[in-house]
């Protein structure tokens, strides 16, 4: 069992959104072609976000969205379909198995930049460029993710309060 999966934070969020699935019924907040049309709106270069209700999850309006802007810190990836990004300002919502999905394709890790080692899932240092909800700190989109080695995460005086080694 690797670190993030014993964070009872992580565990409490995949649980809530797991029971939301099971006792709510999930529809998309918005038809593929309003969100084009939406993100066309907001000159996003950006594909859209995969939203659906359950509680947790923000009806995000793209005018509402940031620019473009660099998010760095440890990827969190402790289970399929649930992704975290923890930076200096706190923790970035990428992903919930069945819930919500930013666009974007997440780092390519290198042997040795994924923790623990080996492993499918887990937690590394990344960078992703992203268009973000501040207000709820969920991802909208985001592209360039570049893996880096974990000592840049480590060295980082900001990220020590995230819990990651």
């Amino acid at each position: 069992m690797n670190r993030t999966s014993r964070n009872p934070r992580v565990l409490a969020r995949v649980a809530c959104a797991l029971g939301v699935l099971a006792s709510t019924q999930v529809r998309a907040v918005q038809s593929p072609v309003e969100a084009r049309a939406a993100a066309d709106a907001a000159s996003a270069p950006y594909v859209d976000a995969t939203a659906v209700e359950g509680g947790m999850v923000p009806n995000l309006d793209v005018s509402t969205l940031s620019k473009p802007t660099r998010l760095c810190g440890w990827w969190d990836n402790p289970t399929p379909g649930n992704v975290w990004l923890h930076d200096k300002s706190g923790e970035w919502t990428i992903a919930m198995q069945g819930m919500y999905e930013a666009s974007g394709d997440g780092p390519d890790f290198k042997p040795g930049q994924q923790l623990p080692v080996g492993a499918p899932h887990g937690y590394g240092c990344a960078c992703i460029t992203a268009r973000v909800d501040r207000a709820s700190r969920f991802v909208y989109s985001f592209n360039d993710a570049k893996a880096l080695s974990p000592k840049v995460c480590r060295a980082d005086p900001g990220l020590k309060k995230s819990g990651f080694k």
